[in-house]
């Protein structure tokens, strides 16, 4: 008999030591700035990560300057030890011994203090399953959980998730060259930090613990992973930057900074999404989960402002209501419950509503006989249950749904997985709006589903000929980020002159559209 193994989360509250414990301090301010500052923040991103923004209307700001280092050494000087800062949320985290907090409060630049929360254990259990029925094909045993979501016909189409970054944060992720499973020898890594140790070792290394890296396997294993006859990962042609930021450990309570410093790296990357699988939820009461509070939220919030898309677990505490995680309860993001193959909610799977009455979670994908590598083997396969796998899943659809539509902003690719998907007539607290529909999602994307609107936009000559599904904003950037052309436009046809811009690169923001474009 196959085996789940099931991934649970459970809150576990312990300090580094009895003298100290980790804080964040948040600042008034970044000190003197300017346009240099500004400018050199926006040097600092890769190009894909300006590409990304400028699509989306974003070019840098306040969040994007760096943390003050006068306020940070100031505040080690009375005694704390420094974590990690975070440009996002203007803030820095420090080992602080109790009777050091009224100094540092009474700090000028200081606007609050409060404790780093600790990540929700994975806890893994295992439990008996029952047998598969569904056809392997090309596959095997992973078929079942693509076909839910309609991802074979996506692939059968040519969408496999070529030109997509996407990028993951977790434990950790078994993927050494000569000590890996054989269906991640073909996964494309470009970029990989271990924010535990500070180096680029993402998988075990000295000092981990045994299983480390066990969870992050299992995870993007379902997205990347790819050995034809076996298993096939729902996007295993996108390109994936790995982000080691959970300690599985109780020795260091601090996964929180590195969270946020993980995605502010992603981000930085230039990701069009992120996948993560686990949350917070030490210090935080059901009334901060309202999608202001949380400091993961915080930073999920200000990740889709510059243009990415958030995926995370909505955590295995069901089944009562408001048993959501941070941060899950973000209002950017698509939050991921847990299912059964004939699309029930899995009893474990965390339920909304967030604490000022949204519903949650957004989608909801199999999580309870999930097909996924053993990464500590070079061939075989078991099945997983938890959020922690139905999270990935989402992630790869939405992977998808983005190549087959690259001018789609991050919340537009929300929006229309949402409003595809199985329950999208009576979205509720279990499973939010179902199990994605990639093929009604895509059709509907590219102009050929029943909701689709007519969109699009070419030169011809230097005119640029827009379809709008509705009246609104239109924009054109330089590659400077630099607004150089704002009109408003009405829905249908339009035609817009280019006449008074140079030659070079710029892009286009308007309803319905997005995308670069050349003119010579």
């Amino acid at each position: 008999m196959t085996a789940i193994i099931f991934l649970a989360l459970s809150g576990i509250s312990t300090g580094a030591s009895a003298e100290a414990r980790p804080y964040w301090v948040f600042f008034t301010d970044k000190g003197p700035v300017g346009p240099a500052d500004y400018d050199q923040a926006w040097a600092s991103l890769s190009d894909r990560a300006r590409e990304r923004r400028l699509k989306h209307s974003f070019t840098v700001g306040f969040g994007d300057l760096p943390v003050r280092e006068e306020y940070i050494s100031r505040i080690t000087l009375l005694g704390p030890r420094f974590i990690g800062s975070s440009r996002w949320l203007n803030g820095a985290a420090f080992w602080i011994e109790e009777g050091d907090i009224p100094l540092i409060k009474a700090l000028p630049f200081v606007r609050e203090i409060r404790p780093v929360a600790r990540m929700a254990h994975p806890e893994v259990k295992v439990v008996p399953a029952g047998t598969a029925g569904w056809d392997p094909s090309q596959y095997g045993l992973s078929y079942y959980q693509a076909a839910m979501m309609q991802v074979q016909w996506a692939h059968d189409q040519g969408y496999d998730g070529r030109g997509v970054l996407i990028g993951f944060l977790d434990t950790g992720f078994h993927i050494k060259p000569g000590d890996r499973h054989h269906a991640f020898d073909s996964m494309q890594v470009i970029a990989q930090w271990d924010f535990i140790n500070g180096d680029t070792i993402v998988w075990n290394e000295s000092g981990d613990p045994w299983d480390q890296d066990f969870h992050g396997s299992i995870c993007s294993a379902t997205v990347g992973g790819y050995w034809p006859g076996e298993f096939i990962g729902i996007a295993p042609r996108a390109q994936f930057a790995l982000a080691k930021t959970e300690d599985v450990s109780d020795e260091r309570p601090i996964e929180e900074v590195w969270y946020v410093q993980g995605l502010e790296w992603l981000e930085g990357l230039g990701c069009d999404l992120t996948s993560s699988s686990l949350g917070y939820i030490d210090w935080y009461s059901y009334s901060d989960l309202d999608g202001d509070h949380a400091v993961t939220t915080v930073a999920v919030d200000s990740a889709a402002e510059r243009g990415l898309l958030c995926v995370t677990a909505m955590g295995n505490s069901g089944p009562m209501p408001g048993t959501l995680i941070a941060p899950a309860d973000a209002d950017s993001c698509i939050s991921v419950g847990a299912v059964d193959s004939d699309s029930v909610v899995a009893d474990f799977s965390s339920r909304g509503p967030t604490y000022d009455g949204r519903i949650k979670p957004e989608l909801s994908a199999l999580g309870t006989t999930t097909y996924s590598v053993d990464p500590y083997s070079t061939n075989s396969y078991d099945y997983y249950g938890g959020t922690s796998l139905a999270t990935p899943l989402v992630a790869g659809v939405a992977a998808l749904l983005i190549q087959a539509r690259p001018t789609l902003t991050n919340m537009e690719v929300r929006q229309i997985l949402m409003e595809t998907a199985s329950n999208a007539a009576s979205p509720n607290n279990d499973i939010g709006w179902g199990v994605p529909n990639l093929r009604a999602a895509i059709e509907t994307a590219v102009g050929e589903g029943p909701g689709a609107a007519r969109t699009g936009f070419r030169l011809v000559g230097y005119t640029l000929v827009l379809n709008a599904p509705k009246p609104g904003a239109l924009s054109v950037y330089d590659v400077a980020g630099r607004a150089v052309l704002s009109r408003e436009v009405a829905m249908g046809e339009n035609r817009v002159s280019l006449a008074g811009l140079r030659a070079g690169i710029y892009f286009l923001r308007a309803p319905g559209n997005s995308g670069k474009f050349i003119l010579r």
